[in-house]
């Protein structure tokens, strides 16, 4: 999931600044940019926004504003990139790159990908790449990490970066911390495997706009109407603590994104596969739900990211092995799909 890495932040910032000097050129409104990266050639346009076959979706935003999306497949783990443009994702064709499942994605501050995954037998591991003429280069592949299972990662605004995972047996929820090594080019990975709950599963994380970290997760065990709960972390010398968790709705397979306002996005899947979505804010150590948007799609196992232009990405399966995509934007206190 899914944050903008150090470098990203710091352009989009000089842009509006210089958006104020520049009348009728740039406008500090980003709403209608569009990029011109992909070859036109190179592309898959789909309008009914249905982009390839798989499980697991996971997608976050490059440097120059592309998305990149991983999934499984029959064992195996590919990426897709894709371009926003008159209001829909361009893509390209599924590149395989390693096998595996459960895939997560981030963008380091050094613009370089970090993906994470598990081998469905209890062991982590990652694989680095970077962005080269509309592709990606993996340059670091299968090096494992940690055990346990379905990691979700982000990179934190000091370039850190922060990941959280299932244990192997009977739930649990587990953080990790790792830094980028610009000698070896590999991942420096410390206080691995950090307990920080018990009955915790599918387990997911985002950075607020004040530093600390929102979790959402299921709580593990329960056959039929699974609670959500939310805690907040403060980080301190690479160590966390939480607040109590909050239960705040019944489902399953949450995700959660920060938006451009700083107020936090969360979807998760219903009792069918009907996909779910509130909006949130922060109020000390609780978070205000302050609309609960309801049913806006079919799907399950989403995944979002935030453009640069603040639309949102929510890339989802449709329990068939297809995999789809919705975008949309926070319009006041609701979100606008379309």
């Amino acid at each position: 999931m899914k944050t903008f890495s150090l470098l990203t932040k710091l352009v989009l910032t000089t842009l509006l600044f210089l958006s104020a000097f520049i009348p009728n050129q740039v406008s500090a409104s980003t709403e209608n940019v569009e990029l011109d990266i992909l070859n036109i050639e190179d592309i898959d346009v789909n309008p009914d926004r249905n982009y390839a076959r798989g499980n697991n979706p996971s997608i976050s935003v490059l440097d120059n504003g592309l998305v990149i999306a991983i999934k499984d497949y029959q064992g195996k783990l590919s990426y897709q990139l894709g371009e926003y443009k008159n209001e829909q994702l361009y893509w390209t064709y599924p590149e395989e790159y390693d096998t595996g499942q459960n895939p997560s994605v981030t963008v380091l501050d050094n613009g370089h990908i970090l993906e994470v995954h598990d081998t469905g037998s209890g062991r982590l591991f990652y694989n680095l790449g970077r962005y080269e003429d509309g592709k990606i280069i993996w340059y670091r592949v299968g090096k494992q990490y940690d055990t346990g299972r379905r990691p979700d990662l982000i990179t934190l605004s000091n370039g850190v970066v922060m990941e959280v995972h299932e244990g192997q047996l009977f739930g649990g929820g587990y953080y990790t911390f790792g830094r980028y090594d610009e000698t070896y080019s590999t991942m420096n990975w410390f206080n691995v495997g950090n307990r920080y709950g018990g009955n915790i599963q599918e387990t997911v994380i985002a950075q607020l706009h004040d530093g600390d970290i929102i979790n959402v997760a299921e709580e593990f065990g329960r056959p039929s109407h699974i609670p959500l709960f939310y805690r907040i972390g403060s980080i301190g010398s690479y160590s966390i603590s939480w607040s109590p968790k909050t239960q705040y709705d019944n489902g399953y397979l949450p995700s959660i994104a920060v938006l451009l306002s700083g107020h936090i996005l969360e979807v998760h899947t219903g009792n069918s596969t009907d996909a779910w979505y509130r909006l949130g804010k922060r109020e000390g150590d609780e978070i205000n739900w302050y609309t609960l948007g309801g049913n806006y799609s079919k799907g399950q196992n989403n995944d979002l990211a935030v453009l640069y232009n603040g639309v949102v990405v929510d890339v989802h399966e449709d329990g068939n092995g297809t995999l789809w995509y919705n975008l949309g934007r926070q319009e006041g206190d609701k979100m606008v799909w379309f």
